[in-house]
């Protein structure tokens, strides 16, 4: 009998999780400057480069909509992270007086596009859905703390609990499969079946 291919969802949930509760320390503040480059490095090479791996094997066994979130949020944190690096070793200059637009559109921009895989949740599972509101809530969140700080502070909180909303997925997809029964819930959304299906 033919294995069927293992699921990359909770390793890229994994990644995701761990290195948004990581940045969101330093969204709230109580990171010192020497941990900003360590964290920068956890961003690439686990939330980037792990998340993007994971695309490519839920892209290769036809899952769309993981796949695609994986490989955008993998590129996500390669961004980021590497702006972080370069930013904290004085690689790249920062004008004060232009980042804050700068950093609000590009929050913007993602806050958009995490609204459109919001959107795709529908038929997922109720952690999930929470997951994409938060990320898609966190996003506008970021984009103002540009101009109000005390915002960074709600992003650091918010941060911190998405990160833990993702790995809470992982792990209960993890154990789930490997004791082969729902121990940990995961409350799926099945799609409503009408007398015309």
């Amino acid at each position: 009998q033919r294995q069927m291919p293992a699921s990359c969802g909770p390793m890229g949930l994994m990644a995701f999780g761990i290195c948004t509760v990581l940045k969101s320390f330093m969204w709230y503040g109580v990171c010192t400057q020497e941990t900003y480059s360590f964290i920068a490095i956890s961003g690439i090479m686990y939330g980037g480069f792990i998340q993007v791996a994971a695309g490519w094997w839920e892209l290769v066994s036809g899952r769309t909509f993981i796949a695609t979130a994986n490989f955008n949020f993998g590129a996500f944190w390669l961004g980021i992270s590497l702006f972080d690096l370069l930013r904290g070793t004085m690689d790249i200059k920062v004008d004060p007086t232009t980042m804050p637009w700068g950093y609000f559109i590009w929050s913007m921009v993602w806050f958009v596009h995490t609204l459109g895989l919001t959107l795709c949740t529908r038929y997922t599972i109720r952690p999930l859905q929470l997951m994409y509101v938060n990320s898609t809530s966190l996003f506008l969140v970021l984009g103002l703390a540009n101009f109000w700080p005390i915002f960074w502070q709600i992003g650091g909180v918010m941060g911190f609990l998405l990160g833990l909303n993702a790995i809470y997925i992982a792990y209960a997809e993890i154990i789930n499969t490997v004791y082969d029964r729902d121990i940990i819930p995961l409350w799926p959304c099945p799609k409503k079946v009408t007398i015309l299906d």
